[in-house]
């Protein structure tokens, strides 16, 4: 069997808005992930956590929250 890996790769000019959103996402998917496994691995309730669980749990975080002037691309 042969392994095929496929990559692709954008590139477009720095914008720190831009760099600082990324880690933000970045972020926030690492978290929520983090809660995902945390519930799957809880041995006395298996639960799957769903997108409005998520949200619940993570709409207060700091990862969740995006300031207007990080967005602004221009």
């Amino acid at each position: 069997m042969t392994k095929i890996l496929r990559v692709e790769c954008i590139e477009v000019e720095y914008k720190q808005a831009l760099s600082t959103l990324c880690h933000q996402v970045k972020n926030l998917y690492n978290r929520a992930n983090y809660l995902v496994k945390q519930a799957l691995n809880n041995k006395e309730e298996k639960k799957l956590l769903l997108y409005y669980d998520l949200n619940s749990l993570l709409k207060n975080k700091e990862c969740y929250k995006v300031s207007i002037k990080d967005v602004q691309l221009s």
